[in-house]
């Protein structure tokens, strides 16, 4: 068995070309039992009973006032339902969820402890995944599935399409060193800056029950259906929709900052941080963030549309960097009820 190599901070260069990560930071919640279709599809924001074998979905868990508490991509294998999210919310999650249970029969099992997550992407991801896969989902949101694990397709970044592998964790050590044989070892900075650029963002605790749908972009990445019946927060969201009252979006940004410097020193990239217009008034928020090199940040931004048409907006602080604005390279996705 080949040694497994130590991950590391990769280049954007790197990431075209093709790399492997895994996971750590993300777990799986599972959902089994007679009713749990029809229960998970009434807690989200997009239809789940119309949910083939052959896709995966966004979807959001909302507040009743329409606030995005996680984003889960969501597919169906082994007969259960699989929810991929952040680990640092998945026990609340989970919490909040089973006290709308109630009759239903339906079980949810942190599977985290028993699966792993790694991300491939780049030119070469595909060639090395078909040793495992005789087929690759051709398209974001597809997904195939064999004895081996479960492969779902997600956002393309950096010029090229990026996987979710889940294996069962005795298999972990194989994976991995089949991988990295093949592929750069990258830490999950890189894989933060493959979800910036294809604009789907990580919902974790620092931005839990601050923005609605649609501030994110999820009508547009295909995380939201109109046409499924009730969920929580589903009548602010809808509204939202029709009436166009969405004053704040999110946006792919990056700040350059002075040679040598470090962004941990000097400012708070974390999840979470205010933006602010050029008369230093708080405009936005930051989602999340990732170094791209040694003196760019790239980030995804919640920020008012007025502000980023008409001024400066500035990174954490009232003086902090100026943000530069990057088209967002996600492609809208339809989802069909």
């Amino acid at each position: 068995m080949n040694p497994i190599a130590l991950p590391r901070s990769c280049s954007p260069k790197i990431l075209e070309s093709g790399y492997a990560v895994l996971l750590k930071q993300t777990g799986l919640l599972a959902l089994e039992g007679d009713d749990a279709v029809s229960f998970i599809h009434g807690q989200l924001s997009n239809d789940i009973l119309y949910l083939d074998a052959a896709s995966a979905r966004l979807a959001a868990y909302c507040t009743p006032q329409g606030r995005m508490l996680a984003l889960f991509h969501v597919w169906k294998a082994e007969g259960r339902i699989w929810l991929m999210l952040p680990r640092d919310i998945l026990p609340a999650l989970q919490k909040r969820l089973q006290m709308y249970v109630l009759r239903a029969k339906v079980k949810l099992a942190d599977e985290s402890g028993k699966q792993a997550i790694l991300g491939v992407g780049g030119r070469r991801a595909g060639a090395v995944l078909s040793r495992w896969f005789s087929t690759l989902p051709s398209e974001p949101f597809g997904k195939v599935e064999n004895g081996m694990g479960v492969l779902v397709r997600v956002g393309d970044a950096f010029g090229a399409p990026r996987y979710l592998l889940t294996v069962p964790l005795a298999r972990l050590q194989e994976v991995e060193s089949a991988l990295s044989a093949e592929l750069a070892m990258c830490d999950e900075n890189s894989w933060a800056l493959g979800d910036i650029e294809a604009g789907v963002p990580q919902i974790t605790l620092p931005v839990q029950d601050r923005f609605i749908p649609q501030m994110v972009n999820l009508e547009q990445t295909g995380g939201l259906s109109f046409k499924k019946g009730c969920y929580p927060g589903q009548e602010v969201i809808a509204r939202s929709q029709y009436r166009g009252t969405v004053r704040r979006r999110m946006f792919h940004a990056y700040m350059e900052l002075p040679e040598g410097k470090s962004p941990a020193i000097d400012l708070n990239m974390a999840s979470g941080a205010d933006l602010f217009d050029a008369a230093g008034e708080v405009c936005g928020t930051l989602v999340m963030a990732a170094r791209r090199d040694e003196n760019r940040v790239d980030c995804l931004a919640v920020v008012r549309l007025e502000a980023r048409e008409t001024g400066t907006v500035h990174a954490t602080k009232a003086d902090g960097p100026a943000l530069s604005w990057m088209p967002l390279s996600g492609s809208p996705v339809e989802t069909t009820s």
